[in-house]
């Protein structure tokens, strides 16, 4: 197998519904691109490799580590960039960017991801073919994904969110971006209107499907530092993730 480059990238234009309050993006904008280009990504392998169509395997997202040095506005041009970074058995850390039209960092996204096995649903080790599949010479990730610390107490306060039938991809669970999307309505407005969001971090324990509901729980560890976990109403536990915020 010919040995394919690690890094891609592709410019996006920053649509209307891309967009929140004042024409801005925020995070599950960022998460959009980032999977969007992933999206790609897999397009362009599979032209090489189906791994989905020959061995039922699939990469599936554990662990988002997100930095955003600026939100993107409407009509603004971005390019967004995944680089695969390192294989280790069934464990492969991949690397997300976005920059402006200036070449400016806007973001920058750390991810881990796990090999499984689709029909036995358990994790598999990397074929030897995959290095080269993906530009990867190296079984040491260059970086640390931050994982989040655990709420674990979830006291009596609660949002209820339900699982919508356009929530769910192609693997028939709930899409990774939904979670950053409940996460970051269940904050409070005092936090979401004077401050913005500057990093944060997921780790996706279990996967949940349509029909559903779920609870986010959030605790205020310090000013611009929160605790979220996500369960379904049936407690099995989803999501932990932990959000750092900035004054405006």
């Amino acid at each position: 197998m010919r040995r394919i480059k690690n890094t891609i990238c592709k410019s996006f234009n920053v649509r209307y519904t891309d967009c929140f309050y004042n024409e801005k993006t925020n995070i599950v904008s960022i998460l959009g691109f980032f999977n969007e280009i992933a999206q790609e990504a897999g397009y362009y392998y599979d032209k090489e490799k189906n791994i989905l169509e020959d061995e039922s395997l699939a990469w599936v997202i554990l662990n988002w580590d997100i930095d955003i040095n600026k939100y993107p506005k409407y009509r603004e041009q971005v390019k967004v960039c995944t680089i695969a970074r390192s294989i280790n058995r069934f464990i492969a850390f991949r690397e997300f960017q976005m920059f402006d039209e200036k070449e400016q960092l806007l973001a920058r996204g750390k991810s881990k991801w796990i090999l499984l096995n689709l029909e036995k649903r358990r994790p598999a080790v990397a074929r030897d073919y995959m290095y080269d599949l993906y530009g990867v010479t190296v079984t040491e990730s260059p970086f640390i994904v931050n994982k989040p610390k655990e709420l674990k107490d979830k006291g009596d306060e609660k949002v209820l969110f339900r699982v919508r039938k356009r929530d769910v991809d192609g693997y028939e669970h709930v899409n990774n971006t939904v979670y950053a999307y409940w996460i970051n309505e269940s904050v409070p407005d005092e936090v979401t209107e004077q401050m913005l969001l500057k990093n944060l971090r997921i780790y996706y324990k279990r996967e949940t499907t349509y029909p559903n509901d779920v609870y986010i729980y959030n605790s205020i560890v310090d000013q611009g530092h929160i605790l979220h976990r996500i369960d379904q109403t049936d407690g099995k536990n989803l999501v932990y993730a932990e959000s750092f915020w900035e004054n405006q």
